[in-house]
């Protein structure tokens, strides 16, 4: 849910500036091709950035909407009872399991047992 509020913000901070901006690079004071030009340059960069960060939001939405988590999925039970109840790597019960994009079936509390050798999989 905070991944959206702070894509939503940056949104926002990005948007809120164009205005003025635009009057600014619009002032005819440096003749009108400059101006011109540059209004141009601003509203191009400015648009891709703002496009970049619609489609960072709209893919926080949908992985809040999913409830996908950056490192993989929670798995099904179906998942779990395929994979054995136990994790495969460090062969303790898994609780709240998640399945990996690599689809190893793992559980949260690997991540802060230190398993350095296995960083690759995250």
């Amino acid at each position: 849910m905070l991944t959206v509020i702070e894509y939503l913000l940056l949104l926002y901070r990005a948007l809120l500036p164009a205005p003025v901006w635009y009057r600014f690079f619009l002032n005819k004071e440096y003749g009108s091709l400059f101006s011109s030009l540059m209004t141009g340059l601003y509203l191009t960069f400015k648009l891709t950035s703002v496009v970049e960060k619609v489609q960072s939001f709209f893919a926080a939405l949908k992985a809040l909407s999913r409830k996908e988590i950056h490192y993989g999925a929670y798995a099904t039970s179906e998942q779990v009872s395929a994979a054995g109840d136990l994790c495969a790597i460090c062969q303790e019960k898994m609780h709240a399991p998640i399945l990996l994009r690599s689809e190893r079936v793992v559980f949260p509390g690997l991540r802060g047992k230190g398993h350095a050798r296995y960083a690759g999989l995250w």
